[in-house]
């Protein structure tokens, strides 16, 4: 969901949003979206799934654990999808998905890269799946 800004929503908010479903990047999202808030209930829980089942589109925006992880390329040299890129805060799990730091919000990404399993919500950038945990508890099984 794009909303422009910082949302005004936690993990564990039941919300209703409406908004323009679009591309950008290849990556679906809601554009121009409105956010009503519902109140709150327990978060909800990630959905098991492979890093072959991850590479399928249907899994965008949904929260997931991968359970498979065999291998881990750390730091992940993402030069290789786009000359531009300089992030190295990336690493790459089974040769095909991306983890990616843009929605972590802990201080601690750097000494939890290469840990597995990975919990996050997955997505599409630079024409690579990638998976994007919230939080240190999404990596490793802290």
């Amino acid at each position: 969901m794009f909303t422009g800004s910082t949302p005004t929503v936690a993990i564990g908010d039941v919300i209703d949003a409406t908004g323009e479903v679009v591309e950008f990047f290849g990556d679906t999202e809601l554009a121009g979206a409105s956010i009503v808030s519902k109140g709150s209930s327990s978060p909800i829980a990630p959905t098991p799934i492979t890093v072959a089942e991850a590479m399928d589109e249907s899994y965008e925006g949904v929260l997931v654990t991968l359970t498979d992880i065999e291998t881990t390329v750390s730091p992940y040299d993402c030069s290789a999808d786009v000359s531009s890129c300089s992030d190295p805060n990336l690493w790459e799990l089974n040769g095909s998905i991306v983890v990616y730091d843009r929605l972590y919000g802990d201080a601690d990404w750097t000494d939890n890269m290469a840990l597995s399993p990975v919990t996050g919500v997955m997505s599409y950038r630079f024409d690579r799946r990638r998976i994007m945990p919230r939080m240190g508890s999404d990596i490793g099984g802290n």
